[in-house]
């Protein structure tokens, strides 16, 4: 599985992506952004992203591989199997174990004061 990170492996994806023995392409869209920043600090114009997903998609389909990509949240991840993507990573182990750790404690917060510690 190859990552695909940086806007010069899109500009050579035909090339990269039809090497022979490659089972997936995996898209990484924070790194790929940060690769299309028109200048420090500024992120990518949204239609270019898109269009640059749409790209790496498109490329894949021709080369019979796989398309994966990673995504933050599960509405997120549906939108990106709407579009064809054939594997998705949803969140990250941090993220997940942040979220489930706000929801255990959450009936701690709202219960009325008590003589709990709080940190």
């Amino acid at each position: 599985v190859l990552q695909c990170e940086h806007i010069r492996a899109v500009e050579a994806a035909e090339e990269i992506f039809a090497v022979p023995g490659i089972d997936a392409i995996f898209v990484g869209p924070n790194d790929l952004a940060a690769s299309m920043r028109p200048a420090p600090g500024q992120p990518p114009d949204p239609e270019r992203s898109r269009d640059v997903h749409r790209r790496i998609l498109e490329v894949c389909r021709q080369c019979g591989v796989p398309a994966g990509i990673h995504c933050m949240n599960a509405d997120e991840a549906q939108a990106r199997a709407d579009e064809g993507w054939q594997f998705i990573a949803i969140a990250s182990e941090l993220r997940m174990m942040l979220e489930g750790a706000a929801t255990a404690l959450r009936p701690f917060r709202t219960a009325p004061e008590t003589e709990t510690a709080r940190y």
